[in-house]
């Protein structure tokens, strides 16, 4: 992490009370690209880019009203899967350009987590084996 991704969780963390899930793998060169904090939908999204990925990784309050989450409007689940205990649903989503991207929808804790915009399954699996709930 950089200082202003550490910025953005712990503004997170302080003003919607969600425990941010930490990544200790990310693929080539991504980097942290920006953050949106939603205090009222008790939401964020924080963006991760690299040179053919943008990667946009969400979290909801379990409590919030927001009803955001694309992993139903996908074609469909390719699987799902557990690592440390928590299972993460997997969808293939059609970006109407010849090419496809994964959807993946988790719940810790009293929180909601997706994460979009990964074209490479392997790459996403490796990603969630090292995540930090």
């Amino acid at each position: 992490t950089n200082p202003e991704e550490e910025k953005a969780i712990r503004d997170i963390e302080q003003s919607l009370g969600i425990e941010v899930p930490v990544f200790f793998y990310w693929p080539g060169e991504m980097f942290f690209s920006s953050v949106d904090i939603f205090e009222e939908a008790r939401s964020f999204l924080i963006i991760y880019t690299d040179t053919e990925n943008t990667i946009y990784f969400e979290g909801w309050k379990g409590d919030s009203n927001t009803s955001s989450n694309g992993v139903w409007q996908g074609e469909g689940i390719v699987e799902q899967v557990e690592y440390n205990g928590v299972v993460y649903t997997i969808t293939e989503i059609d970006s109407n350009d010849t090419e496809y991207y994964y959807y993946v929808g988790w719940t810790a804790g009293e929180n909601k987590f997706s994460l979009s915009g990964m074209k490479n399954l392997d790459e996403l699996k490796k990603i969630l084996k090292n995540l930090k709930n």
